[in-house]
């Protein structure tokens, strides 16, 4: 065997054990009598094994440009983070793969520098930047049972160095070029409400969570605790900063934690303000309009965002625009001097503008450059762009534009680059660096595969497909549809047609709501808490994922104008002859848990089964429950319900709140709750449900988070909904012997559907 065989082979091996290593699909895999006869439907449990990107964002409706590859400076190498789910023991594997970026187009084999696993609901392995030595990265880890914290590794020398020892799990970092200074924010300790004083005095309830009174816990906690800043150089121990605001670094948020500036003197932050200055108030998009007007009383903040900078000699801090933060992203980037700061998606400044330009600060927002040192502001563009990054050599922008909030980006990259004071769009990027772009090709039909594009010399390759093991599995086939939805508005969803789909029969449908998009691979819905759109399809059940109507969303009109939408596709789906329109299941997570509530008591159509993960529900408990730490829930109750739930008010939320008219549903309900927090949240509805006899289920979870992370939870919710759709909309049971219990209630709770006062329930699905 010659040395180019040898080095082909040992190629081939190492590839094979990359696979090996990332996929693992847990399920035998059925003797070869014919690929047909060969291939199984998938199940949860595919789903949870499956291979994505490790970036938490991925599944929080980021686009996945950007968020595949990091490019070492000099752009020679680039680094993956990739994530499965591991069932046998409950954590989440990460893994960490480098290319050499001269060789993916001849040898695409990536090396494997390590591998974590987590068993808490954050990453092993997030948030990698490299430092300037072009071998180093810095990034945020942990391995099972242990605290979040600030770790380096040396792809030459294979040198791992843990950075912090924070008591608590670190939540966000930044750091200069020398990596001298580091900035980083971290979780609030959790303390009880009762110290010494509060033992002999009692505890006086202001502004905290119901959640965190009732279990005691002060700091942390529902929904999002008040990370603390510091700030630590060479000389010193880590230094505590205080802003203004409530720094916002939440997993899964859209807005980027600290950014320490390249010579450690100053950090700037996004924030919730505490107080909203008054001229604030003339900004005239809805939601902006809406937050700006809340009444804040002492101890809440505003939903309105700012940024702020903080200088990290003396401590102070003070707003960077006078203006605030749009709702659907911001990223900051400094210039290699540290004199000016570019930030995106930000309001400007009123100052003395009129006519045309006012109207269109009232309303816009833009991309645009502060000078910290005069506070002078240079528009670089207006409208929602998002950043990707700075040259700090060229210092230009290259940025998306739109970026889409929704699911995915819908636009082209493009470079925004400073000429004598002025910024300017252009369409070629004059660093020439020749880097090759790393994509994640993906849509509805087609999993996840790792590409290199070189565009300029007509090249491209596949370097890793993520599930190699889905060739043996058969997957139901996602079709686009649109439709009028009752009320006349255009409606956009995906449609998972059943495994085995044969022409004229007509099938039960599972509506998942909240979202859609077709240039994603949405094994099971647009987030992993109980959705399982493949796995349904793989038990003979069709499956249409709808689009939210964005234009009456916080509305008195919201849940009505949803319900036309599901009301809609049941009449077209019904038409084409695809579906049995008296076994339908809806499934409401977050926000439309307000919607399927909503449907169950008002619909004209009877859904046949139904399942809600946490959400509000337009409810009079929630509405007591969020009112004194949440200054933008009440009004938001009070809108969508028409009135104050007191005096004559009282009427309009009898009319319109769901609560209200639990009485009117006759739909076997799941209720998820990813931890006993969350079981307050949706009490109304059990309590109520319970005490009418109707058919109600509520499953608990011990600590999960609302993007359910771990494979246990995840089993919970979607297992659980595919057992639940099976039984209610087919009458079919898992031959698993571990679930008898589970359908041995369920059993009970048909009983009691069976009795229910025809009087009471909704209209029959029946014309």
């Amino acid at each position: 065997m010659n040395k180019s065989e040898k080095k082909y082979l040992s190629g081939r091996l190492v590839l094979l054990c990359v696979v090996s290593c990332l996929v693992r699909s847990g399920c035998a895999q059925a003797q070869a009598k014919g690929e047909s006869e060969s291939r199984r439907p998938i199940t949860v449990s595919d789903a949870i094994h499956m291979a994505i990107l490790g970036d938490p964002q991925y599944y929080n409706g980021v686009p996945s440009q950007g968020l595949v590859a990091k490019f070492s400076p000099d752009g020679k190498k680039f680094v993956v983070v990739l994530r499965k789910g591991n069932l046998d023991q409950n954590v989440n594997e990460y893994s960490l793969l480098s290319w050499e970026t001269n060789e993916i187009f001849r040898n695409p084999t990536p090396k494997v520098l390590f591998s974590w696993s987590s068993s808490s609901n954050r990453p092993a392995i997030e948030a990698i930047t490299w430092r300037p030595d072009n071998e180093t990265i810095v990034f945020l880890g942990e391995q099972p049972n242990e605290l979040h914290q600030l770790y380096t590794f040396n792809l030459r020398t294979r040198a791992l160095e843990k950075i912090t020892d924070h008591p608590t799990n670190l939540t966000s970092y930044t750091m200069d070029d020398n990596g001298d200074r580091i900035a980083y924010t971290a979780e609030d300790p959790v303390e009880s409400f009762f110290d010494s004083n509060a033992i002999r005095k009692g505890f006086i309830v202001s502004t905290e969570a119901l959640e965190n009174l009732v279990a005691d816990r002060k700091g942390g906690g529902f929904p999002f605790g008040n990370d603390h800043l510091f700030f630590k150089d060479q000389e010193s121990k880590p230094r505590l900063l205080q802003a203004d605001g409530q720094i916002l670094t939440y997993k899964g948020s859209f807005y980027q934690g600290p950014l320490l500036s390249p010579d450690g003197k100053y950090i700037v932050v996004v924030s919730r303000a505490s107080a909203v200055p008054e001229n604030w108030k003339q900004y005239s998009e809805p939601r902006l309009y809406r937050y700006t007007h809340d009444e804040l009383r002492p101890g809440q903040y505003s939903w309105v965002l700012s940024y702020e900078l903080i200088d990290t000699s003396t401590g102070r801090s003070h707003a960077l625009i006078d203006a605030p933060v749009g709702f659907e992203g911001t990223e900051a980037a400094w210039s290699s001097d540290g004199h000016s700061l570019a930030v995106s998606d930000v309001y400007l400044p009123f100052d003395k503008t009129e006519g045309e330009e006012r109207k269109l600060r009232e309303s816009t927002t833009f991309a645009a450059e502060v000078d910290i040192r005069n506070g002078n502001i240079v528009t670089i563009g207006s409208g929602n762009v998002k950043f990707m990054g700075r040259d700090r050599n060229t210092g230009v922008i290259l940025a998306f534009a739109p970026r889409n909030s929704e699911h995915g980006n819908t636009g082209a990259n493009v470079i925004f680059r400073k000429d004598r004071g002025v910024w300017e769009k252009i369409n070629v990027n004059p660093t020439e660096d020749n880097r090759p772009d790393i994509i994640l090709e993906e849509d509805m039909n087609a999993s996840p595969r790792i590409v290199a594009v070189d565009s300029k010399r007509d090249k491209r390759n596949i370097l890793l497909d993520l599930n190699p093991q889905f060739k043996q599995l058969q997957f139901g086939r996602v079709e686009e549809i649109h439709w009028s939805a009752a009320d006349g508005h255009d409606v956009s969803g995906g449609l998972y047609y059943p495994v085995g789909y044969a022409t004229g029969e007509r099938y039960p449908l599972v509506i998942q709501t909240h979202a859609w998009t077709g240039n994603k691979f949405w094994i099971s819905g647009p987030w992993t808490s109980g959705y399982a759109a493949q796995a349904l399809a793989g038990r003979g059940i069709m499956v249409l994922q709808v689009g939210q109507n964005e234009a009456t969303l916080n509305t008195a009109k919201e849940a009505q104008s949803e319900v036309s939408s599901y009301e809609g596709a049941i009449e077209f789906l019904d038409q084409r002859g695809l579906i049995d329109r008296n076994r339908v299941g809806i499934y409401g997570f977050s926000r439309t848990c307000y919607h399927v509530k909503y449907a169950l008591t008002r619909s004209k159509y009877r859904f046949a089964a139904a399942s809600v993960m946490e959400g509000i529900d337009g409810g009079y408990f929630q509405y007591l429950q969020f009112s004194t730490y949440d200054p933008s829930s009440a009004p938001l109750y009070e809108g969508i319900n028409g009135a104050v739930p007191w005096g004559d008010g009282i009427r309009a939320w009898i009319q319109n709140s769901p609560g209200f008219n639990v009485d009117k549903t006759r739909t076997p309900l799941r209720i998820i709750a990813e931890n006993p927090s969350i079981v307050l949240f949706e009490w109304e509805w059990f309590a109520l449900l319970s005490r009418l006899d109707r058919p109600v289920e509520m499953v608990v979870m011990k600590d999960g988070e609302h993007i359910l992370q771990r494979p246990f939870e995840r089993m919970i919710a979607e297992e659980g909904n595919v057992d639940w759709f099976c039984f209610w909309l087919k009458g079919e049971e898992a031959a698993d012997p571990s679930k008898a219990d589970q359908y041995s209630r369920w059993h009970e709770l048909r009983k009691l559907q069976d009795v229910i006062p025809k009087g009471s329930s909704q209209q029959p699905t029946s014309p």
